[in-house]
């Protein structure tokens, strides 16, 4: 799988590649216009995204207008709904105004908070469809 981490903090892409790195290969922008010029450089190439993590708030142009770009991209080439990108925006912005815009203005699939969990995250991407559940063996299958 091929995943493009989006966050103007070392630190946080640093934390969610640590995540993310067993399922694909990470690569990273500092901002939404790095984003986008990645995006479009991806799908040029043959090897489009096929996850997007950004946060919202970042210099240059934030987490919104970045997806909306680049959903707006993905429209312009036709791609097949099967083949688009996925998207989840992980943010420290807690409130459902935020929540809202990202799902229904930006087409964002999934929408988590930060400071966050690897099993939300991982959650999430089997939610889209780009991991199979994965078993957690420090859980009983069945209880006796």
């Amino acid at each position: 799988m091929n995943i493009l981490i989006v966050d103007d903090s070392r630190s946080a892409r640093t934390h969610i590649s640590n995540v993310l790195v067993r399922y694909g290969n990470c690569d990273f922008a500092v901002n939404g216009a790095e984003a986008v010029e990645r995006f479009s450089a991806a799908l040029e190439s043959g090897t489009p995204y096929d996850l997007i993590i950004m946060d919202i708030v970042m210099p240059e142009m934030d987490g919104f207008a970045a997806a909306e770009k680049i959903n707006r991209i993905q429209e312009e080439k036709n791609i097949d709904a099967a083949q688009l990108s996925k998207m989840i925006m992980l943010s420290g912005q807690d409130d459902p105004e935020h929540m809202l815009k990202a799902h229904f203005e930006t087409g964002v699939e999934h929408y988590i908070t930060k400071p966050f969990e690897e099993k939300t995250l991982v959650e999430a991407l089997t939610n889209l469809g780009l991991i199979e559940a994965p078993i957690d063996l420090e859980e009983p299958l069945c209880k006796t």
